[in-house]
């Protein structure tokens, strides 16, 4: 069972691939780990007065730690919201602490978005609510909109995580379906003033969708919505019809009164945190900030900067990868195949992002372990070759790997005691890729900034 122990460092074997890719895995998320970022930014902007601390996602109780170890003094109440297994037991005696489910909602999110709520109603207008938000606040943080129920919300997220909807699409509609995203969670903090950190899990850094943007007003536009409904054959009725009315109208009026200064202030995407010059900041006003500390960009940048150290040659793809998983494995393959025709040093081929698995919820898997089991596919029988596909939280998809690592005798291993063309086709990548010893595990990480992924070619004078 591989396991990369990311907070351990072991003696780095150049000339192992899979030592190598786990070395660099380590770097990604090392790099990508929240409470030094939280504490860098609040050493510099220290919150004044009262605080309530509100932290929330994967990566809810390492960054709460980091506030709380600072601003304990000033902190009155708060609460740590996070998933099943992704809190280490510490206490933190003004915080409480929840567990919810993750990627599907449960009653504890709901619980623990209702307490939320509860803590706002003692805030005053000098007091400041202290925001942490990581990836996974979505389905861990909600309080449905008036008329749906929990089970409606878990039919509805199961729908969306099926339909092949990209994670856009999918948090548009779970904003549409909720009172406390796309801004519900401020309107219930002001007039107090608020600072939000987040840690962004979003392609291209949207800050209103990390978490859903509980923090940041949400636009509601209708036809765009009735687009994704369409586009993916997602059943309406009258209760959704009725309630994407009210959002309508409601969002309508809130820009109307943040146009004039008299509610929501708008976020400005041009304005930047000077002590961050390659973190995206967004302010929505000196009273209401919103700041990204940490994403996907930064991880893969601290990869690049080791590899300079180590002389090694990187070719650097994207960090916005968003397609099918599937597609995505069977296009590396093939860049990898071209690549180690022609490789006269070892290459590192690098990109990351956040993939796609459309199915229908029966198969056992997560989109990296898809990807790398197309990838394997795509390469059998190639030498030279080393591929890791991971999700820096730790949990790729419903299971406790990571992602998984593969070479070109993967397929091969796998068709001994399975089908891998099967395995693929239905979406059973964990179980197959588990027959070869392929599946990555590294527990949680605390951090959440998509996934990597590190393409290794060896030169053909070295295999």
């Amino acid at each position: 069972m591989p396991t990369l122990s990311w907070n351990e460092t072991p003696n780095l074997d150049p000339n192992s691939p899979r030592s190598v890719l786990f070395h660099l895995g380590r770097i990604a998320i090392r790099s990508s780990l929240p409470g030094p970022a939280v504490r860098r930014f609040l050493e510099s902007n220290r919150p004044s007065g009262r605080i309530v601390l509100f932290s929330i996602g994967k990566a809810a109780e390492p960054m709460a730690a980091a506030a709380y170890e600072l601003l304990e003094s000033q902190i009155s109440a708060g609460l740590i919201l996070t998933k099943y297994g992704h809190s280490s037991g510490n206490q933190f005696p003004k915080l409480e602490i929840i567990e919810a489910g993750h990627p599907v909602l449960d009653a504890n999110s709901i619980t623990g978005g209702k307490r939320i709520l509860e803590l706002c109603t003692a805030l005053q207008p000098e007091d400041t609510a202290l925001v942490l938000l990581s990836g996974g606040g979505s389905a861990l943080l909600e309080v449905p909109a008036a008329g749906f129920s929990l089970e409606d919300l878990i039919v509805w997220n199961r729908r969306l995580l099926e339909s092949g909807a990209d994670i856009r699409e999918i948090n548009t509609i779970r904003i549409l379906l909720s009172e406390i995203k796309g801004g519900g969670l401020l309107s219930k903090i002001l007039p107090a003033k608020s600072v939000t950190l987040i840690l962004s899990d979003v392609l291209g850094d949207d800050l209103s969708k990390v978490a859903s943007g509980p923090m940041i007003p949400s636009e509601i536009d209708r036809n765009s919505i009735l687009r994704i409904f369409e586009h993916y054959h997602l059943p309406t009725d009258s209760k959704i019809e009725s309630l994407l009315e009210r959002k309508f109208r409601q969002s309508k009026e809130t820009s109307s009164s943040a146009e004039s200064g008299s509610s929501f202030p708008k976020p400005d995407p041009s304005s930047r945190d000077s002590s961050f010059s390659s973190e995206e900041s967004k302010s929505l006003s000196k009273r209401n900030s919103v700041h990204c500390i940490g994403n996907i960009r930064l991880a893969l940048e601290a990869v690049q900067n080791e590899c300079k150290n180590r002389n090694i040659p990187v070719l650097f793809l994207t960090s916005s990868l968003a397609c099918e998983a599937k597609e995505a494995g069977f296009f590396l393959g093939s860049i990898a195949k071209e690549a180690a025709l022609t490789a006269k040093s070892p290459l590192l081929i690098l990109c990351g992002g956040e993939t796609t698995v459309t199915h229908d919820g029966k198969g056992k898997g997560g989109r990296n372990q898809e990807l790398a089991l197309a990838f394997a596919k795509q390469i059998a029988g190639e030498s030279g070759i080393t591929f890791l596909s991971l999700a820096t939280d730790g949990s790729d998809g419903p299971t406790d790997a990571a992602g998984a690592i593969v070479d070109g005798t993967t397929w091969n291993e796998i068709a001994k005691t399975n089908d891998p063309n099967s395995a693929l086709q239905n979406h059973n990548s964990y179980e197959a890729l588990r027959s070869a010893d392929a599946l990555v595990f590294t527990g949680p990480t605390g951090t959440n900034v998509n996934d990597i992924q590190f393409l290794w070619i060896t030169p053909s004078e070295k295999r």
